[in-house]
């Protein structure tokens, strides 16, 4: 048998150079949000380390739960921006954490009290005597784990959107559940999943699990945001307007014409401004004066 014979029969062992720079971006994407994951939850793990049971103390733990939000919504703006960048610096996941904090805590707390009592009361009434009271206990079953899931697509949806109003992301959050049960499920699986690995085993866990749990999580969020854009007309935008977009009258927003080096006002129609409505045609009527001011200047 001839050499030539033999190289053609072994298959080709050493992947292309865009092979393991996808290889080595994905990795970098996962260490990145693997150490701020453990660098923003660090009294969680510390105390995780010192008792592997935290359901005998549910306030502390509920407590200590609370930070758990702004890490998830930076390490989904970090992910996002992991998507759109090449490998962006480890600062650009505490720029999104610092970023995030505010809207993140407003719509992690009433989520993960909503769960942690939910649960409680489960537990509570299952050790009780038979009774009219057991019946709540399938529902309080029921909610703990849908306000923890609505919860991980609500901080994937701030990380997308961060001028969005909080009750009307947590409405988008609770609507893509309902759309989408399977991926919803699917998040909550692999959350649970990876909170047991980091419980048992904190090093070993931390090291590998939260980004690619992470990962998955956020792609998943993607297709519910579709779901959800897809719903609105085009974006997210559309059913969540910010709050500073509700409070000022009309729909129009003025910015400077750096290109033709002089001051224009330039007209844009703002995130809900139905056409139609009183702030569309003031919308339309400014961007037409503004077209007939440019004219002498053509």
């Amino acid at each position: 048998m001839s050499g030539t014979d033999t190289t053609a029969r072994w298959p080709r062992l050493n992947p292309a150079n865009s092979s393991w720079d996808l290889i080595w971006t994905h990795v970098h994407r996962v260490l990145v949000v693997n150490l701020g994951v453990a660098a923003t939850n660090l009294p969680l793990l510390v105390a995780l380390q010192r008792d592997h049971r935290p359901w005998h103390h549910p306030v502390v733990f509920a407590v200590l739960a609370l930070g758990t939000g702004p890490s998830l919504a930076a390490a989904f703006g970090y992910l996002r921006l992991a998507d759109e960048e090449d490998r962006p610096p480890a600062a650009a996941f505490a720029r999104a954490y610092t970023r995030l904090l505010r809207r993140a805590l407003t719509l992690w707390t009433p989520l993960v009290l909503l769960a942690g009592m939910a649960a409680a009361d489960a537990v509570f009434l299952s050790h009780r005597a038979p009774g009219p009271a057991l019946a709540l206990v399938p529902l309080q079953a029921v909610v703990a784990p849908a306000a923890a899931g609505c919860g991980l697509v609500a901080m994937a949806f701030a990380a997308d959107d961060a001028g969005a109003a909080v009750p009307r992301t947590l409405l988008a959050a609770a609507y893509a559940m309902l759309r989408r049960p399977v991926l919803a499920v699917t998040n909550l699986v692999l959350a649970a999943a990876g909170l047991a690995a980091v419980n048992q085993a904190p090093l070993y866990g931390l090291a590998v699990v939260p980004g690619c749990v992470l990962y998955v999580v956020w792609r998943n969020c993607r297709a519910l945001s579709a779901v959800v854009g897809a719903a609105a007309g085009g974006s997210l935008a559309g059913i969540r307007p910010g709050r500073r977009e509700r409070r000022r009258p009309g729909c129009t927003a003025r910015t400077g014409d750096a290109g033709s080096g002089r001051r224009a006002a330039l007209a844009r129609p703002r995130p809900g401004c139905r056409p139609g409505s009183p702030a569309h045609r003031r919308w339309a009527r400014s961007c037409a004066g503004a077209a007939r001011r440019r004219e002498p200047d053509a």
